[in-house]
C-alpha cells in the first residue's frame, strides 16, 4: 500500500512515538519544541495507557473503563 503525505511528516507520526521520545524531541530541538507542548506529550500519555490497558485487560477492557466511569475512578 502506497500513501503520499503532503506537508510536514512529523505530524502524521507523533500520535505512534513514545511519550519520552516526544518529551526528548521537545527539549533537544528547537524546531520540535515550538511544535511539541505539554498538552501533546499528555494526549500521547493518556493514548499509551490506553493502549496498555487494552493490551492487558483484552475483552475486559470496555467493562472496566465503564466501572471506572461509573465510580468516578482515576488511574494514578
Amino acid at each position: 500500500m502506497e500513501q503520499v503525505l503532503f506537508g510536514d511528516a512529523f505530524s502524521n507520526i507523533e500520535q505512534h512515538l513514545f511519550p519520552r521520545d516526544l518529551y526528548n524531541l521537545m527539549n533537544l530541538c528547537k524546531n520540535f519544541s515550538k511544535m511539541i507542548t505539554e498538552n501533546t506529550i499528555k494526549k500521547n500519555v493518556v493514548n499509551e495507557i490506553n493502549i496498555r490497558l487494552r493490551h492487558n485487560l483484552g475483552n475486559n477492557y470496555d467493562e472496566f473503563i465503564e466501572i471506572m466511569k461509573k465510580i468516578d475512578g482515576v488511574i494514578i
